[in-house]
This record gives structure tokens, C-alpha cells and sequence, in this order.
């Protein structure tokens, strides 16, 4: 399994997985600076493994995506307005539509170590909170790759299918005890305890049996309920210049995997339907 993780996505999630399955001890807590997970890294591999997992149709590769509306907010709320997580050369007093203002104004950035090429407009020096979703892992180049695409808010039923496809869920997805960090306590080490008499693994971002709430949701220390705040942040204005001009790609990707339902789309089946430029069969362009 080849998994894009893309920030504001569930990514924290995933990399909690990943060490789970490499046996940390730690798994529920913050993965973020963990050393071990950095070798399961993509760009950490060799370039032969690289073009062997690009290249080998034996890789199944899988994204979720999110709509880029409110993972746009998320970023806002988590990174720039959040006391505990905020980037500090950003300053916190910034308005929501003076955020997006920001990202329109056109970018001539060359070095993308420039911290105000992250804020100012969007390309691929853009921050990774708020750089379009199509600008990772190759979703751009070769959609047609991608075997497994989600929508985050469908996750307890298409990580389950993703998982049972490459054999994962059965030896592990199902195993996995959905924790987090006990609130007021270091998140990078602390991990919540369980009730004594919850036996019960319900596995691997799926729901709670006790709270029906999804597991994708529980609190790491960041920023939650962009969803519930959009009619807050947006006026019709604001959403508008995001759907149509500052992420119309993510925007037109995310509709067409939504409207899939809790069934996960194939990136074959979704390019031809984005351009006319694609058609439906297998590209094969190489890694350069």
C-alpha cells in the first residue's frame, strides 16, 4: 500500500497506523517527529524503490481527499488562530478573508524556502496545510494511478475497504484501539487510558460503539469543527472565490469522489470525467 497522506486530511490518523503496524508501542500518540516513521517516508526511499512503487501495478495507491472549502478553514483555525499550534511568522490577528486575499494574490516565488512564498498565493511552495490537494503525491500527473480515492468524511467505510483490499484489515486495521492524548498533557508522549471494561476493538477510524462518533475525530491537539463553523467563516463571496478560483481543481476532484458515496473511486474512472484531455485508459508516463 502506497498511501498519500495529505495534511489536513486525516494524516495524523494514518501515520498513527503506519506505526501501529510497525509495532510502536506508542502508536495513539502525537506520530508527528517520530523517528521510526520516517523511513516508510516516499521521498526518504531509494530511487530505485521509488520508481519500483510508482511503476509496479502490484502498489496499490490511495488518497483521501477533503472539501477544500473546509479543510481550508481547518488550516485557518489550526495554523494561523490557534494558540497552541499557530505558525509563528504568521500573525494571528489575520482575518479569515484577509487569509484568503493572501492566497489570491499572485506568486512570483522562486526559492520556496522563503517563508513568505507559503502564504502568499498558491503553487508548490505553498504551506502543505493549504496547498491544493492535487499537488500531492502525483494526484496531478497521473490521477489515473490511484486505485483508491475517499472522502474523509467516509472514512470508517472506505478505510475499511481500502485496508481489506491489501490485506491489512483483518491482521491489523481491526486490532487497532482508537486512542488520543489526555487533554492538558504532553501530546507527544501521553496517550489516554481506556475504561477498564472496553474490550472491545472496534478498530481503525470506525466508530465508537459508546459515543457514535467517528474515530477519525478525536482530538490530537488540533484545531476541530471547521464543518460547523462554515456559515461563520464564509460569506456565499468568500466560498465562491474558493470553489471557483483558488482550488477549482480540488474542488472538481472532491465532488465527483463525494458523489461516489461510501464506495471509493478509482482515479482511472475519474480523470477522463475531469478532462478531455485523459481518456480511460492506462497512462505510462514514467518517472522522469
Amino acid at each position: 500500500l502506497a498511501f498519500c497522506g495529505i495534511p489536513k486530511v486525516g494524516i495524523t490518523q494514518w501515520e498513527q497506523f503506519l506505526r501501529f503496524y510497525m509495532g510502536a508501542k506508542d502508536y495513539p500518540s502525537l506520530p508527528h517527529y517520530k523517528m521510526d516513521r520516517v523511513f516508510f517516508q516516499f521521498d526518504q526511499l531509494d530511487p530505485r524503490a521509488q520508481r519500483k512503487i510508482w511503476e509496479d501495478e502490484e502498489w496499490t495507491w490511495a488518497a483521501f481527499v477533503r472539501d477544500p472549502a473546509e479543510r481550508l478553514l481547518s488550516a485557518y483555525l489550526d495554523k494561523i488562530k490557534s494558540k497552541k499550534d499557530k505558525l509563528r511568522w504568521i500573525d494571528s490577528s489575520l482575518t479569515f478573508e484577509g487569509f484568503i486575499n493572501s492566497l489570491s494574490t499572485p506568486s512570483n516565488f522562486t526559492n520556496c524556502d522563503d517563508v513568505k512564498s507559503a502564504i502568499n498565493g498558491l503553487s508548490w511552495c505553498s504551506d502543505p496545510h493549504w496547498r491544493p490537494q492535487v499537488y500531492s503525491c502525483g494526484i496531478s500527473e497521473r490521477l489515473d494511478r490511484f486505485q483508491f480515492i475517499g472522502d474523509i468524511q467516509n472514512a470508517a467505510d472506505q478505510t475499511r475497504e481500502l485496508l481489506g483490499h491489501v490485506g491489512l484489515w483483518e491482521s491489523h486495521g481491526k486490532h487497532f484501539i482508537n486512542g488520543g492524548v489526555q487533554v492538558g498533557r504532553n501530546p507527544w508522549c501521553n496517550v489516554m487510558s481506556h475504561p477498564h471494561n472496553h474490550t472491545r476493538h472496534v478498530g481503525f477510524q470506525q466508530k465508537d460503539e459508546v459515543s457514535n462518533s467517528s474515530a477519525a475525530k478525536l482530538v490530537y491537539g488540533h484545531s476541530k469543527g471547521s464543518k460547523g463553523k462554515m456559515e461563520t467563516y464564509y460569506t456565499p463571496g468568500l466560498l465562491k472565490r474558493v470553489q471557483d478560483e483558488l482550488y477549482a481543481d480540488d474542488y472538481n476532484l472532491w465532488k465527483l469522489v463525494n458523489a461516489n458515496g461510501i464506495k471509493m473511486s478509482k482515479g482511472k474512472d475519474l480523470a477522463p470525467r475531469l478532462s478531455k484531455k485523459c481518456s480511460s485508459y492506462v497512462l505510462t508516463r514514467p518517472l522522469p
